[in-house]
């Protein structure tokens, strides 16, 4: 309830500054030439562009700095981003989306404290939540840029040609994919041959099920595979498979791949993080509609996803007082209204300007309405726990068999966390 609260008020705020305005923020920068490098991972043009404007601006106040990008997508991020951090390539501020990770890197010496930062008065509106998030040890090691949402994208009219109004239920769901499937229409567009949105569906069924405490028990392993509990989800999930509710064959497909059949009326359904936003052709906008995790247990209250995205600084950064420079300029209201409207994401200064589209407005009457909020599995848990998930997942999508499955997670968790 106090997460809730925070990002409550975090709205609040930012209503307000959309209509008085935000304030400017005077750059101390060193009369000598320096440059600076950026990691960015990148899902689309739009989001390049908005931080190129934003390297631009940055010069405009440090006209003898040079901002730039070294930009990858989203298979091969956080592999390079690893090397960066061990190898002295000399990336300065890097993207970063993994907190699980963060205590990890802390731990090893490969992050710089910005402990000093976060005591400044740019960062003291910032929810406390989004702090904790940043904190090892009682020093914070990274600065919150951008707060996602996930839920369904819906082909609005598409569905209403079939006559189907309402998705606020697991019943609805099902009857809608009989209902799409016998008009030759995907219901869900999923593509999980880059594995990680599979996870997605994974998340929703446990939040919606067993709730957020139940969730973060699975994070940690504490909930073997094989649990009654377990069962109960995955034989759900088997529901939406025997309902053909799926792409076939998704693991032949990107999830970018299986969007244009989304856009083109060959699919109902995407469940999407608002990255999504920025690729729905300006022409079938009108057409689709952002609605909340249909609900599965009445008993358990709703919960969202609802990542944040964070800035760091390499230890083997060579300008780290520019780099930690940057990081303020981002930090500031005028910084965050500009590039996160630009690519429809919430802004974390809540002091910063909201003038998002429909879609962000509907993400965010969601994440308000919610009980609370969790990041993504794949942030959440550690790297050697989620990745063999996501392959067992991708099977199940395609087989359906949940004895197999949970028999196999459940090795996967007794390795993973040495319970052998």
């Amino acid at each position: 309830m106090r997460q809730k609260f925070y990002l409550i008020m975090v709205l609040a705020l930012m209503l307000v500054a959309s209509a008085c305005g935000a304030s400017s923020f005077d750059i101390q920068c060193k009369e000598k030439e320096e440059s600076l490098r950026v990691s960015l991972l990148i899902f689309d043009m739009e989001q390049r562009n908005a931080f190129e404007e934003i390297a631009s601006n940055f010069s405009i106040h440090c006209p003898l700095t040079n901002i730039s990008y070294v930009s990858i997508n989203d298979a091969q991020y956080k592999q390079r981003s690893m090397e960066w951090l061990t190898e002295g390539n000399n990336i300065d501020v890097m993207l970063w989306l993994w907190s699980a990770d963060l205590k990890s890197l802390a731990n090893k010496g490969l992050v710089e404290p910005l402990t000093a930062l976060w005591q400044e008065p740019q960062m003291q509106s910032h929810a406390p939540v989004l702090k904790k998030l940043a904190t090892i040890d009682k020093e914070q090691f990274a600065v919150p840029f951008s707060q996602g949402f996930w839920g369904l994208y819906t082909n609005a009219t598409l569905l209403q040609d079939h006559g189907i109004y309402k998705l606020e239920n697991w019943d609805e769901l099902i009857s809608a994919c009989k209902v799409l499937s016998q008009n030759n229409v995907t219901p869900i567009a999923i593509g999980t041959k880059d594995k990680w949105s599979i996870l997605a569906w994974f998340d929703y069924l446990i939040l919606r099920i067993h709730g957020l405490v139940f969730y973060e028990r699975v994070i940690r392993g504490e909930i073997p595979f094989t649990d009654d509990r377990m069962l109960v989800i995955f034989k759900k999930w088997k529901e939406l498979i025997d309902n053909r509710c799926f792409l076939h064959r998704a693991e032949n497909f990107t999830f970018k791949q299986v969007l244009p059949l989304f856009y083109r009326n060959k699919a109902a359904l995407v469940l999407s993080g608002n990255f999504l936003v920025s690729q729905i052709p300006d022409e079938i906008v009108a057409d689709i509609d952002f609605i909340s995790f249909p609900i599965i247990n009445s008993d358990t209250p709703k919960y969202e996803l609802s990542p944040v995205d964070f800035f760091i600084i390499p230890s083997n950064s060579s300008n780290k007082e520019l780099a930690k420079t940057f990081l303020r300029y981002l930090s500031t209201a005028e910084v965050q209204s500009k590039i996160n409207n630009k690519i429809h994401f919430m802004p974390v200064n809540p002091k910063a300007k909201l003038n998002g589209n429909k879609f962000v407005y509907a993400g965010i009457q969601n994440i308000t309405s919610s009980f609370g909020l969790t990041q993504y599995f794949d942030r959440t848990a550690t790297k050697n726990y989620y990745l063999p998930i996501m392959d067992e997942l991708v099977i199940f999508l395609q087989e359906g068999d949940v004895d197999k499955t949970v028999n196999q997670l459940e090795l996967i968790r007794q390795t993973t966390f040495e319970l052998k």
